[in-house]
């Protein structure tokens, strides 16, 4: 890792890799949720007993077009986000002392903009 104080920015493979991650990652929900969640639905309610019973009968009739929008909803703010991180010119997150916006790494977890490079995270 390098140095996170210089005016380096993040590589456009890390920005806009993010959408494409998230990409994939929807593809394998959209093979798997619907069926999987029919499947075990009577399961998790006998595991999760103080879950309303309207939640389980609205997720026992999903319906795959409307989880579908839902899927591509949320990927085209993922993707959205990550292009204006992109374009905001954001910089890498600088190290400091571990604290709860961080994770406790010491690192931040959003992009920040050049101007607030060397500047550590808030405890």
């Amino acid at each position: 890792m390098g140095d996170s104080s210089t005016d380096e920015g993040v590589g456009a493979a890390v920005t806009l890799g993010l959408p494409a991650a998230w990409a994939v990652h929807d593809l394998e929900e959209l093979a798997t949720v619907p069926g999987w969640l029919r499947r075990n639905a009577p399961e998790l309610r006998r595991r999760f007993p103080l879950v309303p019973e309207p939640v389980w009968r609205r997720a026992e009739r999903t319906d795959p077009v409307e989880f579908t929008a839902a899927v591509g909803v949320m990927g085209t703010v993922v993707a959205a986000a990550a292009v204006a991180g992109r374009l905001s010119g954001a910089a890498p997150a600088s190290t400091g002392p571990p604290s709860p916006a961080s994770g406790g790494t010491g690192w931040c977890t959003w992009p920040r903009p050049r101007r607030y490079a060397a500047t550590p995270p808030v405890p």
